[in-house]
């Protein structure tokens, strides 16, 4: 594996003068998973079980909230979870004293996801448990349940979770591991063979009682008890299938258990493969295969350090809106907003076929439209006047079409008031505010209209006719006695002359891709290698990596080997890197662990390769690549060029009230770290008139941020090169994270006058949205600054390398942990130099 060569631990004593102390918690939710039953021994009638911990020291309402995924189940009115207490939920509540359930369907005994939702369906905690590595194998069907070490650990850390020490778990409370016994199964023979044996090994510092320990199988009640006797500390004991009575085959479980099988002290799941654990691991660690079997000894293993994973492309740049061209048309009118319609408003019904062209219509009269009856203002005047009185009012009008039915759009720009029922050809093709169902001429309208205004509609080609068609409307009144009826409709033929562009919508990437790089002087034959855990992918046999070289495994191999011709490339794999964080394991050919990195989106972790574009580079391939420190966004501020953005908008009052003097602009980087280099800055009030340049200093010449403040998280940025570069450590905000200016010789934004605003910009790294505004939100525009598309440095040293790479540091803690004023303090961290050759001093202060 990817190991450091050089290991050692500092240690320092300090004299504290006081000391804040926090304790570790979920990020996003103050209720969190602590343990789960999800394989209990088959004799045991409590069952499957959930348990949930308040890491709050007040009372929690869940009222409402739910599990979901494997399981369904809602928690009733007035649950509250009290502060730093556990609650459990039971598929048998019965059984289970002071748990709640029963819980609808049943937890996968070889793991699945589980989410705990609140009362707005947003997940709270989610846990996808597994079964075999790196999930500990005793907590399946030993009778032991998966634990936390702590209810305080994120759920989603692998490393937050053993084994129950206990046989069926401590539902409702916190178990104490530390009574929890250091012997371990240290090596296990292949399943089914005569050859079969199980090791154990205490790496303790004294001896241990081996008088009534189990080891037990999880078929067939198979177990062998063993005798009096201790085992010395760091001594081994091997047991053949023959002493042990029984034989496991490849798929079963053996279980190490405390005498009366009360306690479970380990697991393990048969292979077809010798397996062993490390020197100094411990018995919640996972099983390896070594290099040869040595029962009743050291385990010995040879593993390979020569292929480390180099470079991870695990979200590319998305692509983000863009307004497209809208298509053109040429308009050709096919009924016009005054031609003659046929009326009846007698109130009568005129009959079942009135709206078909056999109805015979000669006693109606006609009139232009718009018909009716309207005192207050209309889009189109009233040239047909019609008498109150009737509930239901219908109109006929029958045209001619010769343009194309399939190819044409038509378009009806209707004026009604109150509601109406449309036909074409005898078929209803629109109903507008009126009830479903049948209707007659007393059927009133769903609601009033005010003032008619004009509505557009698409006509269904399907039912146009080439040649003579009818169109045929009821117009209904809201009331009985409505003092208004408006009735009026024109037909448009639209002929497509430019399809125009559509409209970009934001769509993720679907680049994904990691780099392997061979460190070593040999070439390492990759047959029947793995990637697994985030990704699933098995290396053809023949496949070979010489010393020095780069290898690529994409989930779009074609696409990948298009984008980067000459770069070595395999793929496809199964599954997928996940965006915010994901576990990528490379296996050799023995399916031990050559390379293991689990990535983040922050914290340690280089954000600016989450979606901003850049890959995530390993900074040198002899660091460890488990710290986030020795990996960088790839930079690609090379490839980026400058471009000019501009944008008219009119300065609209965002809200009522808002303030009456205005004289500032601002801009700031939308969504989080990132820089931009930016330059040639100009606000023109009334670009089309006065043309007034309001920006003082837009160009930074001198290297001068005269008339510039730089606030909050932005306040980094600064002038070089005769430009501003903008340094943002998070996203800008109404006021205090911007740059600012005010407007030359203090003038004021004009409510209504269009600005003209335009600037350069060249983007380096991270975020790349320029969010540009005058006060208060006035004429706000997000800019997406262009990012360069192929990114990364795929089959090519990192563009982060570096050659003497900064020491690593693990595993700092501090004792005694809340320490008293004037108490010494012992400050303690392993620290790793892949050179060897760096000097570290450890720094500190006592405040």
């Amino acid at each position: 594996m990817n190991q450091l060569r050089n290991n050692f631990i500092v240690c320092v004593t300090a004299t504290v003068l006081t000391l804040a102390h926090a304790v570790a918690a979920n990020s996003d939710s103050v209720v969190v998973f602590s343990e789960l039953m999800y394989h209990p021994d088959p004799g045991d009638t409590t069952g499957e079980w959930i348990e949930i911990y308040n890491q709050m020291g007040v009372n929690v309402d869940i009222s409402g909230w739910r599990l979901s995924g494997g399981i369904d189940y809602v928690f009733p009115p007035t649950t509250v979870i009290g502060g730093g207490e556990f609650l459990v939920i039971a598929a048998n509540p019965a059984a289970l004293s002071g748990s709640l359930g029963p819980f609808d369907g049943a937890l996968n005994n070889g793991g699945e996801t589980i989410n705990l939702r609140d009362n707005s369906d947003r997940v709270m905690d989610s846990i996808n448990y597994e079964d075999n590595w790196p999930w500990p194998p005793a907590a399946d069907g030993s009778g032991a349940s998966l634990t936390k070490t702590s209810p305080l650990l994120p759920t989603g850390d692998i490393r937050s979770w053993r084994t129950s020490l206990s046989k069926g778990g401590s539902p409702g409370t916190n178990e104490d591991f530390a009574s929890a016994s250091e012997l371990q199964i240290s090596e296990v023979g292949h399943g089914g063979s005569p050859a079969f044996f199980i090791e154990l090994h205490n790496p303790g510092p004294g001896a241990i009682p081996l008088l009534g320990i189990e080891i037990a199988s999880s078929s067939e009640n198979e177990k062998y008890t063993l005798g009096a006797g201790s085992l010395e500390a760091g001594a081994f004991l091997s047991l053949a299938s023959g002493e042990l009575g029984f034989t496991p085959d490849s798929g079963e479980r053996i279980f190490l258990k405390g005498p009366g099988g009360s306690q479970i002290l380990d697991g393990v799941t048969i292979s077809d493969n010798l397996q062993a654990r490390r020197s100094g691991d411990n018995a919640q660690d996972s099983f390896y295969t070594p290099q040869t079997s040595t029962p009743g000894a050291e385990n010995s293993f040879d593993f390979e350090d020569a292929i480390v994973i180099n470079e991870i492309m695990y979200h590319g740049l998305p692509t983000f809106p863009k307004s497209g061209i809208p298509p053109s048309y040429d308009d050709e009118t096919v009924i016009s907003g005054d031609a003659f319609w046929k009326y009846q408003q007698s109130g009568s019904f005129p009959g079942s076929n009135w709206m078909t062209q056999s109805f015979d219509d000669n006693s109606w009269p006609s009139g232009p439209a718009t018909l009716g009856v309207e005192s207050a203002g209309l889009p189109e005047p009233i040239r047909t006047d019609l008498t109150l009185g009737a509930i239901t009012y219908y109109f006929r009008h029958t045209f001619n079409y010769s343009g194309d039915p399939a190819n044409d759009l038509l378009q009806l720009r209707l004026l009604i008031d109150d509601g109406a029922i449309i036909y074409l050809n005898g078929s209803e093709i629109l109903r507008e505010g009126m009830p479903e169902g049948p209707v007659d001429q007393n059927t009133l309208a769903n609601s009033t209209v005010s003032n008619a205004t004009i509505q557009m509609i698409d006509l269904p080609e399907n039912l146009l006719l080439t040649g003579e068609n009818l169109i045929a409307v009821e117009v209904h009144q809201a009331s009985s006695g409505s003092s208004d009826i408006v009735f009026g409709l024109e037909v448009i033929s639209r002929k497509l002359t430019d399809p125009g562009i559509p409209d970009t919508p934001f769509t993720e990437s679907r680049e994904e891709w990691i780099e392997l790089f061979n460190r070593s002087t040999e070439t390492i034959d990759l047959s029947s290698w793995q990637l697994s855990d985030g990704i699933r992918f098995s290396f053809p046999v023949g496949t070979t990596l010489a010393p020095g070289h780069y290898l690529v495994i994409a989930d779009d191999a074609a696409a990948f080997a298009a984008a980067h011709p000459g770069v070595s490339v395999l793929g496809e794999y199964s599954g997928g890197l996940g965006n915010g964080s994901d576990r990528i394991v490379l296996l050799d050919a023995r399916g031990n662990p050559a390379d293991i990195v689990e990535y983040f989106d922050g914290g340690r972790w280089d954000s600016g390769a989450d979606g901003q574009g850049p890959s995530l580079e390993l900074t040198n391939p002899d660091a460890n690549n488990a710290h986030g420190e020795a990996w960088r966004a790839s930079d690609e501020a090379a490839k980026s060029t400058w471009k000019t953005y501009t944008y008219r908008a009119i300065a609209d009052t965002p809200v009522a009230g808002a303030p009456t003097i205005w004289q500032e602009f601002a801009l700031g980087m939308l969504d989080g770290e990132g820089e931009v280099l930016i330059d040639d800055i100009s606000v023109i009030q009334d670009p089309d008139g006065a043309a007034i340049k309001r920006i003082q200093n837009g160009s930074f010449d001198g290297n001068s941020t005269a008339h510039w403040r730089q606030l909050g998280n932005h306040q980094r940025s600064f002038a070089e090169n005769d430009a501003l570069r903008i340094v943002a450590s998070g996203a800008t905000e109404y006021q205090g994270n911007q740059l600012e200016t005010t407007f030359d010789s203090g003038a004021s934004i004009v409510n209504g006058a269009e600005y003209e605003i335009s600037f350069r910009a060249r983007w380096l790294s991270g975020s790349s949205q320029i969010n540009s505004r005058l006060y208060f939100n006035r004429a706000a525009v997000t800019t997406k600054i262009d990012v360069p598309g192929m990114n990364g440095t795929p089959g090519a040293q990192n563009s982060r390398f570096i050659p003497n790479a900064s020491p690593s540091f693990d595993s700092l803690s501090h004792t005694p942990l809340l320490p008293a004023a004037g108490q010494a303090v012992t400050v303690t961290t392993t620290v790793g130099d892949s050179d060897g050759i760096n000097t570290v001093t450890l720094r500190y202060r006592p405040d």
